[in-house]
């Protein structure tokens, strides 16, 4: 299928390549469906609507900048999402870019848990404090280097 994006242009998709929001994402209920845009040599990637050609959000995976990071999945998201293995679980996280690239910032308070094997996601928020919605990705406060391979 041919899918009109914003920022791509018209791009071919597969239909066994929709990732499923049954609840939507925060802030986008009725956004449903969504696609991973990715290309081989990033870790940044694109997660965009399949039926807003606006709505795309820059994500990555937590652990490649953030080593520390660990949540449970309850057994209610794991039935949610027909989880029956971790190696079916993909988890993304949400990018912030403004004006200047280091002050970028990652949502570490509100994962986006996928099953990739069956295309089922779920936005779902961390009640632990050590996570932010706007964890600095590179940068703390003083200006120090935190990530682990920045």
């Amino acid at each position: 299928m041919e899918l009109e994006t914003t920022r791509f242009g018209k791009i071919e998709i597969k239909e066994d390549e929709m990732i499923l929001f049954n609840q939507g994402l925060y802030g986008f209920k009725n956004e449903k469906k969504f696609v991973i845009l990715k290309e081989e040599e990033s870790d940044f990637f694109w997660l965009q609507s399949s039926t807003n050609s606006d709505l795309a959000f820059i994500v990555t995976e937590p652990w490649n900048y953030i080593k520390y990071y660990e949540f449970d999945l309850n057994d209610e998201l794991q039935k949610e999402l027909n989880i029956s293995s971790k190696e079916d679980v993909m988890v993304i996280n949400i990018i912030t870019v403004p004006e200047n690239p280091k002050e970028m910032t990652i949502n570490l308070k509100a994962p986006i848990v996928i099953n990739y094997k069956e295309r089922l996601a779920k936005q779902i928020i961390l009640d632990d404090e050590r996570y932010q919605i706007k964890h600095r990705l590179f940068y703390d406060e003083n200006n120090k280097q935190v990530a682990d391979n920045a």
